[in-house]
Order: structure tokens, then C-alpha cells, then sequence
């Protein structure tokens, strides 16, 4: 009597690893400690993050929330300062400050800070008419304030 079947196209073994982890045999399999395992094919490279659209990643990322923006506090202000003559200086008050080639600069005391190690600074702006000549505010160690 002629097969009528089909013939069934049996895979190729392309490699055989030992089993790591002991399986039930199926009906009619014979036990062994080795099992086929046809080769992974590598992934293709993925695309650069900025050019994937947003909607193929979201399924892919959990949600994130984005936190407000907080502007960094800075020191801590304090009131009042102390040159090393022992003079008191306030914020708002008038002081000279050297400027470009040493020359003294005219500039009003914008805040008083004292940084970590307890040491006390001026934040100052140049007056408007050393400001229309280039001169840009910035800070001096309160040892160095003067009045102007």
C-alpha cells in the first residue's frame, strides 16, 4: 500500500546545547539531555532616539512626570556686612569697586550672601553712567567694600 501522506519537512539540527533545566519529554519524544536549538539572529540596530516617533514609544516607557523647574536658592542673604576697617555696608548702599585697568568703578550693593565657610559677599551693579561705558556688575569679598 502507497504512503499517501504528505512528507513532512523534518528542521535541520543547526546546534544542540544541554538543557539547563529538566523538561517533561512530550508523547513519543525520547528523553535526552540535549535539546535542538535553531540560532538567534541578531537584532537590527535601533534607530537613534530622535528619530523614533513618540507613538511607537509609548508603549514601550512607562510615563514619566516631569517636575516644575525650582531656581537654584542660593547662599543665604543676610542684612549686613563688615569690611576690615570695621565699616558697616547694607544692601542698596553706595561703593567703589575697582573696575577695568584698577580704575574705581561707582556701583550699588545689590545682596548681601555669606557663602559655606561663613565668609560675607556683595552682589553689585555698576551706576548707569559706568554702565554705559562697558562696566558689568559681579561680587567682592566683603573685606574689600568701600563707601563711595
Amino acid at each position: 500500500m502507497p504512503n499517501n501522506k504528505p512528507e513532512e519537512k523534518k528542521p535541520e539540527i543547526l546546534s544542540i546545547r544541554k538543557a539547563k533545566d529538566k523538561v517533561a519529554p512530550e508523547e513519543g519524544a525520547a528523553e535526552s539531555k540535549s535539546e535542538a536549538v535553531a540560532p538567534k539572529k541578531p537584532k537590527p540596530p535601533e534607530a537613534p532616539a530622535a528619530s523614533r516617533s513618540r507613538a511607537s514609544d509609548e508603549g514601550d516607557r512607562k510615563p514619566s512626570r516631569k517636575r516644575p523647574y525650582r531656581k537654584p536658592s542660593g547662599p543665604p542673604s543676610i542684612d549686613l556686612a563688615k569690611n576690615s576697617e570695621g565699616e558697616e555696608f547694607h544692601a542698596g548702599d553706595e561703593i567703589l569697586v575697582n573696575g577695568c585697568f584698577g580704575l574705581p568703578v561707582s556701583a550699588t550693593i545689590n545682596r548681601l550672601y555669606q557663602d559655606s565657610s561663613g565668609e560675607a559677599w556683595a552682589s553689585f551693579q555698576p551706576n548707569e553712567e559706568e554702565a554705559a561705558k562697558g562696566v558689568v556688575g559681579g561680587c567682592v569679598h566683603s573685606s574689600f567694600l568701600r563707601h563711595s
